[in-house]
């Protein structure tokens, strides 16, 4: 989004250079003992569990004392204000981009690592932590993708050769406990791929939380039964990884925009009701300056009595994680305008903007209206929108080919293309506010919002 270079870099045995936090014994090794005797350890080992946590806090005070300012909402992100060079780091890896322009300060930073700990400097970020970092220099855009890791996780199961498929899971099927074995044979199956079974789910997790969102809801729901899987469990893992199969060089596109007017945007949508437990699906997108950047599909805490209290619990979880991206956006001195959610349902809307206890919603527990009270603040305001062009419905159900298509497409930045090769483009959501949050307590309300208002009391009575 910022148009900044960025750089990356390797620590050489990072665990080395951090000093123990407290005395750490160990065995002599064998050809070195000295009978009645043990070593101390000077600095921490690699396979010692206290190792990394040494690395992070030695990484973080060299830092420090080099005039890096860390984040207090995320402590791996560190800037320097005099130059305004940005640090992240996972481990021992270390990305850093500096302003537009300014290569020196890259330059400076990279010597400053090498004095102090010795890098393997690795020029332009293009892998880190296996995701592929790719960037078009004509159009300033960047792709976030891991083809080369759905390869060697399809080799590894032995589905490179499957059949793919359309979508991550398909439109109506719903898993439940029903499906978990119940004959002698069944268990006796199931006991020998539970093993397999908790790999596969696992090596689809990392996808669904780095560069892949568009199978979070898929992932989330063979999750489940990692305890007891089923065969038809299996064969939606399986489904997953044939989706992949198809998809492999899909990811995250950032484009670039105006860093002095970033907008926030979060799509939020619940299904009701689960099968086995009646606890409802909810899921939400959030996007900073037109970028997707958080996502999520779980399963709600506890069973919502209503679609309508469904789907204000996922504008809450939305909200919560938009305030997350908002102290980021402010450690970077990045100014945010008024941040937007966007629901398609208009009595959830309708709870937050109203503080009136109503008996159909007086029973939700207060931590649900933290999103009501950043509308009250005037931090946010909620829109409704059609279902059909909400994005976060991918989070919360199987979709056929063509609707799946669509919402992947806005979520990912991804075009879809026709049958002659030409990118389609998706239309802009007509969005509608509920009630303007700074006139929410007054008589003068605009006629838009007014009849918004009297529209959602005359279709739902008591809100809900």
């Amino acid at each position: 989004m910022t148009g900044r270079t960025i750089y990356q870099t390797d620590v050489d045995v990072a665990f080395l250079n951090s000093p123990l936090p407290y005395p750490v014994f160990v065995r002599c090794p064998e050809g070195f003992e000295i009978p009645g005797k043990v070593w101390r350890l000077k600095r921490a080992l690699y396979g010692l569990k206290e190792a990394p946590r040494a690395w992070n806090t030695t990484l973080v005070k060299f830092l420090k004392d080099n005039g890096f300012e860390q984040c207090l909402c995320d402590p791996c992100i560190f800037i320097h204000r005099p130059t305004d060079l940005w640090v992240v780091f996972v481990v021992d890896d270390i990305l850093y981009a500096p302003m537009s322009g300014r290569d020196a300060d890259a330059d400076w930073f990279r010597e400053l690592l090498n004095r102090e700990y010795g890098i393997k400097d690795l020029g332009k970020a293009d892998v880190f932590v296996g995701i592929k970092i790719e960037r078009d220099p004509l159009t300033g855009e960047m792709k976030l993708s891991q083809r080369a890791y759905i390869e060697k996780i399809l080799k590894r199961f032995r589905w490179e050769h499957s059949n793919p498929a359309s979508t991550p899971v398909a439109s109506g099927v719903k898993l439940s406990k029903d499906h978990c074995p119940s004959t002698p044979e069944e268990k006796e199956w199931s006991a020998s791929m539970q093993a397999v079974y908790r790999q596969a789910v696992g090596t689809l997790l990392y996808l669904a939380v780095t560069t892949r969102p568009d199978i979070s809801y898929a992932v989330k729901e063979v999750a489940m039964y990692c305890h007891n899987p089923g065969r038809k469990h299996w064969t939606a893992v399986k489904r997953i990884f044939r989706y992949l199969k198809g998809t492999k060089d899909h990811g995250i596109i950032f484009k670039p925009g105006d860093v002095n007017h970033l907008s926030v945007l979060g799509y939020a949508d619940a299904s009701h009701a689960d099968l086995d437990n009646g606890k409802s699906t909810g899921g939400f997108a959030l996007y900073l300056g037109g970028n997707l950047v958080s996502w999520r599909s779980r399963n709600q805490t506890l069973v919502a009595l209503s679609t309508c209290e469904a789907e204000y619990i996922a504008l809450n979880e939305c909200a919560r994680d938009l305030v997350f991206v908002r102290q980021l956006a402010d450690f970077f001195r990045l100014p945010v305008q008024r941040a937007k959610l966007i629901t398609d349902n208009r009595g959830a809307g309708s709870v937050s903007y109203n503080e009136e206890v109503k008996q159909r919603t007086r029973h939700i527990l207060v931590r649900y209206h933290f999103v009501r009270d950043l509308v009250l603040k005037g931090q946010l305001c909620v829109h409704w929108i059609a279902s059909s062009e909400n994005t976060a419905d991918i989070f919360t159900k199987g979709l056929d080919e063509a609707q799946h298509a669509h919402l992947r497409m806005k979520l990912l930045n991804n075009p879809v293309f026709d049958d002659e090769g030409t990118p389609m483009v998706p239309d802009e959501p007509h969005d509608k506010v509920l009630m303007a949050p700074d006139q929410s307590h007054s008589a003068n309300t605009d006629s838009h919002a007014a009849e918004c208002a009297l529209c959602c009391f005359l279709r739902y009575g008591s809100v809900c």
